[in-house]
């Protein structure tokens, strides 16, 4: 529960600015061999930074295939791809993850009626299967396409599928989540699973429940991004808590701080030293937070979300690489705001009860 500043007692000084880094977003993960029809199960454990979207590739060996999985992934060839999208009730996957086709993995809000084995239609780009579930729940969209690259199959499927479930969220007023996509690259059986690394249990040790007041926003800010799904809502909460900081809390610290005829001392807010997985992130480590929110934070993220046209083109957070696109800002921007929160306490802790 927040409390009034008066009083301090639950605050230590952290010994370190540097958070615990995570563990690879991109992992490749080799099967010895994975026959026709068969599953992928991977346990919790081996995954990466938690609520963070990451991407597994998983190749099937086999010893009659000598081709190397650099080869196979530079194909520049026109091929087969097919790709399933697991449906959720809600956002993120819960267990372990697996890309089996069974009537048990997923869940939706949508029904058929129970003389439909499945919904089915058809584009200029194939055919779109959604089948059911033993609840008539749509559960698992699969379509089949023609592409150069894994990438280029899963915009194609983002491009047919995302229109129809935006449309259906609408008449039917009901969240669709597509939690997990599978993409197969049939010439080359190569599998990439893209989803949300799930958040495990944490055994906690927080002492004294207590923190300054003027904490609190910052705090549901927090809250709020982490129970989001969203990369867009995501990115906004976590933007307001550095915007807070800067616009309204820092100068009202340092006003009390005149108003009192009192010195405190003077912090370097810097984007924390860690690995983010991101060339573009990793080079902005030592960096002014104050500078990042200014110059890429505001412009190139915030102004695309708070407005419908950006450069004469809307939005479209259906988008499966605009979506991308914000998750992976997603773990920079989450460390600048908590470096944030860190030194905000400092500052909190220096001012006289």
């Amino acid at each position: 529960m927040a409390r009034n500043r008066k009083s301090k007692k639950g605050f230590k000084r952290s010994s370190s600015s540097k958070p615990i880094t995570g563990k690879r977003e991109h992992t490749l993960l080799k099967s010895v061999s994975k026959e026709e029809g068969a599953s992928t199960s991977i346990q919790l454990e081996s995954l990466g930074r938690p609520g963070q979207l990451i991407e597994l590739h998983i190749e099937a060996l086999f010893k009659s295939h000598n081709k190397k999985y650099i080869e196979k992934q530079e194909d520049i060839n026109l091929r087969s791809f097919k790709i399933v999208g697991f449906l959720g009730k809600d956002s993120g996957i819960k267990g372990n993850v697996s890309t089996k086709l069974d009537k048990n993995n997923g869940c939706s809000y949508m029904n058929v009626s129970e003389h439909h084995d499945m919904i089915k239609f058809s584009t200029q780009m194939g055919d779109v299967d959604i089948l059911k579930n033993e609840k008539n729940e749509l559960i698992q969209i699969i379509f089949n396409c023609l592409a150069t690259s894994q990438q280029e199959a899963r915009k194609i499927f983002s491009n047919i599928t995302a229109p129809f479930l935006d449309y259906v969220s609408f008449i039917g007023n009901i969240p669709i989540h597509i939690n997990l996509v599978s993409c197969i690259d049939i010439n080359n059986n190569i599998e990439t699973i893209s989803f949300v690394s799930p958040y495990k249990n944490v055994l906690l040790n927080i002492g004294e429940l207590s923190y300054p007041i003027e904490m609190h926003p910052l705090y549901a800010l927090y809250r709020e991004s982490k129970n989001s799904g969203s990369p867009f809502y995501k990115f906004l909460c976590l933007y307001k808590i550095l915007e807070g900081a800067y616009q309204h809390l820092i100068p009202a610290i340092f006003k009390k701080c005149k108003e009192l005829d009192i010195n405190i001392a003077r912090y370097k807010i810097l984007v924390p030293d860690i690995d983010y997985q991101n060339t573009v992130a990793n080079d902005l480590r030592g960096e002014s937070i104050k500078t990042v929110f200014d110059d890429r934070f505001t412009p190139e993220f915030r102004n695309n979300i708070a407005h419908f046209l950006n450069n004469d083109s809307p939005l479209i957070v259906s988008d499966i690489i605009t979506s991308v696109g914000f998750d992976t800002e997603i773990s920079l921007i989450e460390e600048c705001a908590k470096e944030m929160i860190r030194v905000l306490n400092l500052y909190y802790q220096e001012l006289p009860s």
